[in-house]
């Protein structure tokens, strides 16, 4: 009965409520459609954008819905570390709805997967509009493709001990001078650049993969960049054998350092 009585009092509640809904007169007032170019950039701009080593510049749309007269509009780059620059301004052309922005980048700055951040806005808010986007930010970086060219086998004399056999030996697509040997030490990639000119290496400075458990994670790095200058050897490449001088570290200090060799077979 207790459970009866409340379900007619919201009933009873819901039929008043409804009733004086039904009385209301509501009036609809439309949106009002800004009356000028309504400039912006569409959604069909992507959210990262992969860029061609060999190239320098890609386009970004830009649209506006009042097409009737040229306009020029004004635009901010802000991201991108220096590697980015677009125009101050973009022009459409009478009767011209869509156009596009050119962006340019400098490759070599930017280097391989470094993705970063850009945002390009409309400037002037007085063309754009509530209903599009009058910032676009994106991420934007070169992909790195690697070819395998060779095979062999490192020695290791330093952090670890013993023969790794059967690396792989692979060359950036994009970058000549950039070559990994894949799944080195604790089964990372092992980088250097070798320009195959002057016979000059230089190995990176990267992680080895290997976390030590009083001092932390080990890197290494080339021997004559870790001490700034090349007194105790280079790295080199001769008769089919790459020469790493390398030394092996963590925040506290050195586990040692010397040479070790990578030996093409194939």
């Amino acid at each position: 009965m207790k459970t009866r009585k409340i379900l007619a009092y919201f009933l009873g509640a819901a039929l008043l409520v409804g009733s004086a809904s039904c009385s209301d007169d509501l009036e609809y007032t439309p949106a009002q459609l800004p009356d000028n170019a309504q400039v912006y950039f569409p959604n069909t701009n992507p959210t990262e954008i992969d860029l061609a080593g060999a190239e320098s510049s890609f386009d970004v749309t830009i649209t506006r819905r009042k097409s009737d007269e040229a306009l020029t509009v004004a635009l901010e780059l802000q991201g991108g570390e220096g590697n980015y620059s677009a125009p101050a301004s973009v022009t459409f052309a009478a009767g011209e709805a869509t156009t596009a922005v050119s962006i340019s980048y400098d490759a070599a700055a930017i280097g391989p997967d470094n993705y970063q951040s850009i945002t390009l806005s409309i400037a002037d808010e007085s063309v754009t509009t509530p209903y599009g986007m009058s910032v676009y930010t994106f991420t934007a970086g070169i992909p790195e493709t690697w070819t395998v060219r060779h095979t062999g086998d490192y020695v290791y004399t330093q952090f670890f001990t013993g023969d790794d056999p059967g690396l792989s030996l692979l060359q950036s697509d994009i970058y000549p001078d950039r070559w990994k040997i894949e799944h080195w030490g604790n089964d990372v990639d092992f980088r250097f650049t070798w320009n195959q000119t002057t016979n000059k290496i230089l190995v990176d400075n990267q992680p080895i993969g290997y976390t030590h458990a009083s001092y932390g994670p080990v890197a290494v790095d080339d021997l004559a960049h870790y001490i700034g200058n090349a007194s105790m050897g280079e790295s080199y490449y001769e008769d089919g054998v790459f020469h790493f001088n390398v030394v092996y570290y963590v925040s506290e200090g050195e586990f040692g350092y010397g040479y070790e060799t990578f030996t093409v077979k194939q």
